[in-house]
């Protein structure tokens, strides 16, 4: 079997078209101002993919591991050039998320923030204002009133199982330990 990129003879697996990764990812490459760019399939986002031994990869951390080594755990692979297609080995460096927002913000490159512009004025007054209290009895989806939550705890005191009173007052029994443990209508 002769390989399409290097032209080299090599007896390979069943299927297998490249005699190494570095073949079927330069395969598939145009080099164009210092820059490899991938010609093959593409993620939703713009970056290319590469299937290899089952597996699909994307493509510059594909490179990277061939031509730079092993990505450590919790890293990524930035490209320098900001070119998502780009998968010269020189381009790329190894970061986390947070330094790779830091460049893109250095390059001006993050899309810009909509939403509302509030002014100084309008700031401090939704920081101040008063939001009405929707809590137990007033929660448009209240099952409960305030007694029966009262009553609850005293029969959570008596050994009656939670499922029990859940099924009394046709709650769900999470609701019920929520109530004992204080993380709904701690309130009251």
């Amino acid at each position: 079997m002769k390989c399409p990129k290097c032209k080299i003879d090599f007896k390979g697996k069943r299927g297998q078209k490249y005699c190494s990764k570095s073949c079927k990812l330069l395969f598939h490459i145009k080099q164009e101002n210092g820059c490899w760019i991938w010609q093959g399939a593409q993620t939703n986002c713009g970056y290319g993919k590469i299937g290899h031994e089952k597996n699909h990869f994307s493509t510059h951390r594909f490179s990277y591991e061939i031509f730079n080594g092993k990505i450590p755990i919790g890293k990524i692979i930035c490209h320098s050039c900001d070119n998502k297609l780009c998968c010269n080995p020189e381009h790329l460096w190894i970061g986390t998320q947070k330094e790779n927002i830091q460049d893109a913000k250095r390059k001006g490159k993050l899309p810009k923030q909509f939403g509302r512009k509030h002014s100084e004025e309008t700031l401090k007054k939704l920081k101040f204002r008063k939001r009405p209290d929707r809590r137990g009895e007033k929660h448009h989806l209240r099952k409960l009133k305030n007694n029966d939550v009262f009553e609850i705890r005293k029969l959570l005191n008596t050994g009656i199982t939670q499922k029990e009173i859940g099924i009394r007052y046709g709650i769900h029994q999470s609701v019920i330990s929520y109530i004992k443990n204080g993380k709904y209508w701690s309130h009251i």
